[in-house]
């Protein structure tokens, strides 16, 4: 069988443009009507599609707006928010040499390390030692060429209150790559009270944990975006 390891971001992108053709193909379908909605991770194999001119349109939702790398370790200094100064920079360092790692095809150089999160950087190396070719395929992208190259409709949908992704470092990022592309047609919307997955949070902060409790993704949200969809499928 495959190893997961060796499973990277770039046959997750292929399995979706085999759907996408299989799509076209098929007889029920109007080669000329074809949406993705991509969401988070989704919301960058979107473009990608999009660039190869395979779509009618592309929604955005709480989409990356730069590099998987800038991404995650903008996560990880969010996490370590009113932390020690010290034991904050250690942290980020062992982030940073893990990712260097992944990205250049190589084992961690511990030495680098603090000596107090040696241990640590090796524990870690080994739980994520199965995403390394994931992480190197998601490193090397071009983001903003990416975005620039989509040359159909999008709707870039982002909730307020998501903590992975946010309005101000990726949706308005996204905005302003598309714009200075080849897209003419960018509609941009920002939701109060949502979260990553497009639920409301009811006035608390977002959490991990609240990804489990059941509620629904927002009557307003799905509204906005099938109303989107059918003004740009009559087009």
């Amino acid at each position: 069988g495959i190893r997961t390891a060796a499973i990277g971001y770039d046959a997750l992108v292929e399995d979706a443009r085999a759907c996408l053709a299989w799509l076209g193909k098929h007889a029920a379908t109007d080669p000329k009507r074809i949406f993705i909605v991509g969401h988070s991770e989704g919301g960058l194999t979107a473009p990608i599609l999009a660039a190869e001119g395979a779509v009618a349109g592309i929604v955005f939702m709480a989409a990356m707006g730069r590099n998987m790398r800038d991404t995650v370790r903008g996560q990880v200094e969010d996490a370590l928010e009113g932390v020690a100064a010290e034991v904050r920079a250690s942290q980020l360092a062992v982030q940073d040499e893990l990712m260097a790692a992944a990205a250049d095809e190589r084992e961690p150089n511990y030495d680098a390390l603090p000596e107090a999160v040696r241990a640590q950087a090796r524990m870690a190396w080994r739980q994520v030692h199965h995403i390394k070719n994931y992480w190197r395929e998601h490193f090397r992208i071009d983001v903003p060429a990416v975005h620039a190259a989509v040359p159909c409709p999008c709707f870039v949908a982002q909730g307020a209150c998501d903590f992975q992704v946010t309005p101000e470092r990726d949706a308005k990022t996204i905005v302003r790559n598309l714009l200075q592309g080849r897209a003419t047609d960018v509609t941009y919307k920002v939701y109060d009270d949502l979260d990553h997955l497009f639920k409301p949070c009811n006035g608390k902060k977002s959490t991990v944990a609240m990804y489990a409790t059941k509620r629904a993704v927002s009557r307003t949200f799905l509204g906005d975006l099938v109303a989107w969809l059918a003004a740009r499928a009559r087009g």
